[in-house]
């Protein structure tokens, strides 16, 4: 199972986008800063052809980090 994981993760390719620097103003800080106190992003590979169901996905890392009330949104595809 490790082994395909990783076997997996080798063949992953970011899109030149996905590679782009992404540049914030002061003010986006402000209110990012405003928005949340801890925050990630994360893109999902998932077997099920790119497909990653939001509802699920929130449910799961609520249970792994054993907290309520985290707001998960999907910024496109498999990107949240």
């Amino acid at each position: 199972m490790d082994t395909d994981i990783i076997n997996h993760l080798l063949k992953c390719r970011l899109t030149e986008e996905e590679t782009a620097p992404v540049q914030l103003e002061q003010e986006d800080l402000l209110d990012g800063i405003s928005g949340c106190e801890l925050s990630f992003y994360v893109k999902i590979h998932s077997d099920k052809d790119g497909f990653v169901s939001i509802h699920g996905f929130n449910l799961d890392m609520a249970r792994a980090w054993i907290c309520k009330g985290i707001k998960i949104t999907r910024l496109r595809g498999s990107i949240f």
